[in-house]
């Protein structure tokens, strides 16, 4: 039986290169390709103040998710995997939701780049992927930038 994986995908080259990367090391295997969307402390308190506003943001934040989760997965099938897109919307940071989806499905190992799309991400040097190997139960494959 080949391993079922979480491949962690935000739209960047990094994730992209870690999904190639993968595919080389288990090849065919069947993945779920997870893209969080982390809901901003902004989005919840405009919920309580502007609650239409606060839906329309969210159902966009979602939509663009789904797109990149979508984008994601179909990159994983084009380099061999029997992938599948998975979103999640979260208000807790990034690493922690994927613990969290890694802990209640059955997966082999998370992989993800190691650096992020975003500016923030680039500075502080891969947050999301120490907070993923720190806190993880199973193997954690961070793949280095190829940049």
């Amino acid at each position: 039986m080949t391993p079922s994986l979480l491949l962690c995908y935000d739209g960047s080259t990094h994730a992209a290169s870690a999904i190639r990367d993968a595919s080389a090391l288990f090849p065919d295997a069947r993945a779920d390709v997870l893209v969080v969307v982390e809901i901003t402390s902004a989005l919840l308190v405009g919920a309580l103040h502007e609650p239409e506003l606060a839906q329309r943001l969210e159902e966009a934040a979602r939509s663009e998710g789904t797109r990149t989760a979508d984008d994601g997965a179909a990159l994983a099938r084009d380099v061999g995997f029997d992938a599948q897109p998975l979103v999640r919307l979260s208000a807790r940071s990034t690493w922690a939701e994927i613990i969290e989806v890694a802990d209640a499905g059955n997966y082999a190992a998370i992989v993800m780049g190691a650096r992020g799309r975003s500016g923030i991400a680039r500075t502080l040097l891969g947050s999301v992927s120490s907070g993923v190997v720190a806190h993880a139960k199973l193997p954690v494959l961070v793949v280095p930038s190829h940049e």
